[in-house]
């Protein structure tokens, strides 16, 4: 079986649902996708097997909330400008990485 290119061609058509004007609430499904994609470059989750894991694994690094800008940025350049996309994703971010420390704990 051939390898893929990666998990981040798969969040192309998200990335794309959630380019907006600011003035609307982005859809949550595809900021869910987004976030839950940040909580695996974080390794809150199954290793990182991508073809781009080096480097999408160090924008993930760091500060949470420019982190979730650097990976939103990676999917989409007009992502990582719009603070309403930005900040719906790392609302959720926080809510997974809560539901992963209630789950092992």
């Amino acid at each position: 079986m051939a390898r893929s290119a990666g998990p981040h061609l798969d969040l192309v058509r998200p990335a794309r649902c959630l380019r907006g004007d600011n003035s609307w609430q982005p859809p949550l499904g595809a900021t869910r996708v987004v976030a839950a994609w940040v909580c695996h470059l974080r390794r809150l989750g199954a290793p990182v097997t991508d073809a781009r894991a080096a480097e999408l694994t160090a924008l993930a690094a760091g500060a949470l909330p420019e982190a979730v800008r650097s990976v939103s940025g990676a999917l989409d350049p007009e992502l990582a400008d719009d603070d309403v996309v930005v900040a719906a994703i790392l609302g959720q971010v926080g809510e997974l990485a809560a539901d992963r420390a209630s789950a092992s704990a």
